[in-house]
């Protein structure tokens, strides 16, 4: 029987201490606090106890997962094709908008989608780099950089959002205060780099700002 990492007891052993200790702490609370309150913060305990339990046995899967291929080594499936990153694409809401309520776009908001060989979503791991590129109304007058916002590994992760709107990596950038007059049609850009391969995928739209 496969036994979980000595850590992870530990921090088991820990999570239990902590709950035990803080219901002893409820129990010498004075009498000005009432029982519902005890009953709405034991319940708030238990979540988080609950959320860090579903982080560890996360965490216990992935090293189980990393034992298997160091110790048998990689052993493919004939006919299985593994997922791939391949492309992105930006989510149809994805746009400058104004979240100040002024009336003037303040804001950039894209909603990305990493995709693979078959065009699905594909949760990944790396850097983003979001780009506002302003195309002036002179034909020759250069493009320009009107706002950007780099993604390190954690912040993209951070970025993951799953609801009813769908399942995407939502990014942001602000733009400038006041905007240059020559703003107006803009080119939304994003440029990502999957952290274990190397592989640099990137997309773009078009977009025009309120103002």
């Amino acid at each position: 029987m496969n036994r979980p990492p000595a850590s992870s007891a530990l921090i088991r052993l820990a999570l239990l201490g902590l709950a035990l200790a803080l219901s002893g702490c409820k129990a010498r609370i004075g009498g000005d606090t009432t029982m519902g309150q005890l009953v709405d913060e034991n319940a708030d305990l238990r979540e988080q106890v609950a959320d860090l339990e579903t982080r560890l046995q996360r965490r216990t899967d992935e090293l189980a997962a990393v034992r298997q291929q160091l110790d048998g080594g990689a052993h493919p499936l004939p006919g299985a094709q593994p997922p791939t990153l391949t492309s992105l694409a930006l989510g149809r809401y994805s746009g400058p908008l104004d979240a100040s309520g002024d009336g003037v776009d303040d804001t950039v908001r894209v909603y990305v989608n990493p995709l693979d060989q078959q065009g699905r979503f594909l949760p990944v791991a790396g850097e983003a780099l979001l780009q506002v590129v302003a195309i002036p109304q002179d034909a020759s007058a250069e493009p320009y950089v009107l706002a950007r916002r780099a993604y390190d590994a954690q912040q993209w992760d951070a970025a993951y959002r799953s609801g009813f709107t769908g399942t995407h990596y939502t990014l942001e950038a602000p733009l400038p205060d006041p905007l240059p007059d020559d703003a107006g049609a803009v080119t939304l850009r994003v440029d990502f780099t999957q952290a274990d391969t190397g592989v640099r995928v990137s997309a773009q739209q078009p977009a025009t700002l309120a103002r």
